[in-house]
């Protein structure tokens, strides 16, 4: 009978443990993380910061980490994104591919830095792809 009990309990915990992303999501639970690197020097940083965190607001399970670059170990490539980026499950929000290097820079964005709007379809595009 025990044993019985035991094996119900660890299916109904192995099950419970599977539910989806959505369902994830509509407890919740953070299901995204965005990491926001930068650091003192670049002057968008903390306006990018801003605009992830207010985006990031309104989008269910996500939960913002800012990163300052310049404390991460020399050989950390996300050193190498110019600042400020925004990953998502390790990847540029907006596509900039990785770096093979980690140098420190500033980023300029073709058309100036993304507004909110922006930066919230990109984070619904990783949450939901």
């Amino acid at each position: 009978m025990r044993f019985l009990v035991m094996t119900l309990t660890l299916a109904a915990m192995l099950v419970a443990s599977c539910r989806s992303t959505s369902a994830a999501r509509d407890a919740g639970v953070a299901t995204i993380q965005v990491e926001v690197l930068g650091f003192n020097d670049c002057p968008h940083t903390a306006e990018f910061l801003k605009r992830v965190q207010r985006a990031a607001a309104n989008i269910a399970g996500a939960r913002v980490v800012y990163i300052d670059q310049s404390t991460l170990a020399l050989t950390d490539l996300r050193r190498g994104y110019p600042a400020p980026t925004a990953l998502v499950h390790g990847r540029d929000l907006f596509g900039l591919a990785a770096p093979t290097v980690a140098s420190l820079g500033c980023r300029v964005y073709p058309d100036g830095l993304p507004e909110e709007a922006a930066i919230a379809a990109a984070l619904r595009m990783s949450v939901d792809p």
